[in-house]
């Protein structure tokens, strides 16, 4: 059997969705919930914003499959919409926060609005000092990763959680590559004086959108697609 190239796939997942399959589009957030949540919340600081504007990423991507190029990369496409939703919602935000603060000066409101707390993803082994030790390193990671300033943040999210390459994140972000490799670098640097050096082999399970909260988002985005017979492709 052909093994079909992970790209090839892709596109026949945005083909099948433009007519109205919605069991490929399912394929698709599934394949790429992960990425495209991690890539968010590198720019939003909490997993419920960054969950609210997945949802609204997906139905965004949903919506303009018309204008997809088939020369590009989905991941990209994709990823760079996951971008755009995630600084609209900052920019709302930004500008509520200014209301607010030009009409309230209610110094506990405002801590609450300021105040969030990282959601440790569930460990994989049932015993309870694992479970524990497990989430105590993953919130420790994430909340290291959260205090790099934006710029950092974002770019280390995308190679050293999720793993992209350069070229990739340069074009995702529309930087040149030699800034997004320094932003890495300065980055891990800036890590490297915390704790990150110690922890390398559990960066890849930080903000982990798998499982649960991966099936929560499928069905809610699922549950707004058009009700159209399948095409039968399924990869």
């Amino acid at each position: 059997m052909k093994i079909i190239p992970e790209t090839s796939e892709d596109q026949q997942l945005i083909s099948a969705s433009r007519q109205g399959d919605s069991e490929a589009f399912v394929t698709l957030m599934r394949r790429y919930n992960q990425r495209l949540f991690r890539t968010i919340r590198a720019i939003l600081p909490s997993d419920q914003e960054s969950q609210d504007a997945l949802q609204e990423t997906w139905w965004s991507i949903y919506a303009n499959l018309e204008g997809f190029r088939e020369e590009a990369a989905v991941s990209t496409w994709m990823t760079r919409i996951a971008v755009n939703q995630a600084l609209m919602v900052r920019r709302k935000a930004a500008a509520r926060a200014k209301v607010i603060q030009s009409s309230l000066y209610d110094k506990q409101a405002q801590d609450a609005v300021n105040d969030y707390t990282l959601q440790a993803a569930t460990p994989t082994s049932t015993q309870p000092d694992y479970i524990v030790w497990r989430s105590e390193i993953r919130e420790m990671l994430q909340l290291h990763i959260d205090a790099l300033p934006e710029k950092y943040r974002t770019v280390f999210m995308l190679k050293g959680v999720e793993g992209l390459e350069y070229t990739e994140i340069a074009e995702i972000l529309s930087l040149p590559e030699s800034t997004v490799r320094v932003r890495y670098m300065r980055a891990r640097q800036k890590l490297q004086a915390t704790i990150i050096h110690d922890f390398d082999p559990y960066v890849h399970d930080a903000f982990a959108f798998m499982g649960t909260r991966c099936d929560d988002m499928v069905k809610c985005v699922a549950a707004r697609l058009p009700k159209r017979p399948a095409t039968g492709l399924r990869i």
